[in-house]
């Protein structure tokens, strides 16, 4: 079972926060991605005009990974404006490009590979962000901004323009009208540009999202010509759509088929809860640059002695898989609550997990001879317990599978004999 995995935005505005995919086995991955819209100007006293930024453009793509290959993402945020006290106020803020870069150990290609804090990386995917308007007031007409390009995909064989190397400080007055992108990722962490005229703000979202003072600008991507963000592809056989996307951006991963029943996990030890100890504690006192690539990697898969949001996502994974199976029997019940997209930035509230154990609770009930037992709260909850829910599942799953089959071979039989 093939499992999505998709990033949102985490924020609003000017910054966000740089997300990581851990390739969890080699294979062919299916990667669709989008960048986000622009906004609308200054309209001071021009109530009847209406300036509207740009959309940002979508990308598909098909690209292999290898086992604990580790992904940088950055999710492109909607760019902002804040209206001026004066005619002559800003353009509207750019839309930020969502990105996508591999970390690799040494520079090979410098046309899409480079280097920040000492870790390399080259750029797989790039969805453009659609541009700011005018400062239609000042200007005393409407400009719109442009959409994301993603007609015109840059490749490192095909229409190749070299990466926009724009950076600005995020809190420096400055225009930035052919957006950013790989240089701004590199020294401020892809935050969106800033310009400021008579109390109105033109602020690129997160992403890298141009600004501009009256004129439009493109928002953030690959490079920017005339105003307009293009998407980039480290492969030929991406396609894309312009201005395809309101909103922020997102980035939606799916990997190879794997039945999830392979990667549950109800062999941990105390030795992996004094691991996963270490870890965390290593973390909170040097930070996350401190640990080595193996930890890392280890880290962000997901520990073996680690209740977390990986956790959680692992058994829902693999429980809708078993319920999958007990519907080919006609078995039905409600399943929404074993979520399967939690984030690093959720926090499940304790209504949500008793709903969640109740999913667990019920499939159990249709496989009475297991030894394994569900238990009724995740509060205080140790190690030995989440090997029986992991366990059981996989027990479960086998015999599900089974059950399965031989509905399968029944229906053949029956209808062999009409």
């Amino acid at each position: 079972m093939a499992v999505l995995q998709r990033f949102d935005a985490t924020g609003t505005g000017q910054f966000g926060t740089i997300q990581t995919f851990v390739a969890p086995t080699t294979g062919d991955y299916v990667f669709k991605l989008a960048g986000a819209s622009g906004s609308g100007g200054n309209i001071f006293n021009t109530p009847t005009l209406t300036p509207a930024g740009g959309k940002g453009a979508t990308l598909n793509a098909t690209f292999a990974l290898t086992e604990g290959d580790i992904l940088d993402i950055v999710v492109g945020q909607m760019g902002t404006t804040i209206q001026a006290t004066a005619r002559d106020g800003t353009s509207g803020g750019a839309g930020g490009g969502t990105f996508i870069f591999r970390r690799i150990s040494a520079i090979t290609d410098s046309r899409y590979q480079f280097t920040k804090s000492g870790q390399a990386f080259e750029v797989l995917f790039v969805a453009a962000g659609g541009g700011g308007s005018n400062d239609t007031s000042y200007q005393g007409n409407v400009a719109h901004g442009l959409d994301g390009d993603a007609d015109t995909i840059r490749t490192p064989t095909t229409n190749y323009i070299a990466a926009n190397t724009a950076s600005g400080s995020p809190s420096t007055s400055s225009s930035k009208a052919q957006g950013m992108g790989i240089q701004q990722y590199i020294t401020y962490d892809a935050a969106g540009g800033y310009y400021a005229r008579n109390s109105g703000q033109s602020l690129g979202g997160f992403g890298g999202g141009g600004c501009n003072d009256d004129a439009i600008c493109a928002g953030g991507g690959w490079h920017g010509v005339g105003a307009k963000a293009y998407s980039w592809a480290i492969i030929d056989t991406a396609s894309g759509t312009t201005g395809s996307n309101v909103g922020h951006g997102w980035v939606e991963i799916t990997p190879p088929h794997i039945n999830p029943l392979i990667a549950l996990i109800y062999d941990r030890t105390t030795a992996d809860l004094a691991e996963a100890r270490r870890l965390v504690s290593k973390i909170l006192r040097y930070g996350l640059s401190s640990l080595t690539e193996d930890e890392h990697s280890a880290y962000f898969a997901g520990l073996r002695g680690r209740w977390d949001y990986i956790t959680l996502n692992r058994i829902a994974t693999a429980g809708r898989y078993v319920y999958s199976l007990l519907n080919t029997k006609g078995i039905y019940f409600d399943v929404v609550a074993l979520r399967n997209d939690w984030t690093v930035t959720d926090t499940p509230r304790t209504s949500q997990l008793v709903a969640y154990l109740a999913v667990l609770i019920e499939i159990k009930t249709w496989f009475p001879r297991a030894a394994e037992t569900i238990p009724t709260q995740f509060e205080y909850l140790k190690w030995q317990s989440l090997n029986e829910i992991e366990r059981f599942l996989f027990d479960a799953g086998v015999l599900a599978e089974v059950f399965s089959m031989e509905a399968w071979i029944s229906d053949e039989t029956v209808s062999g004999g009409d």
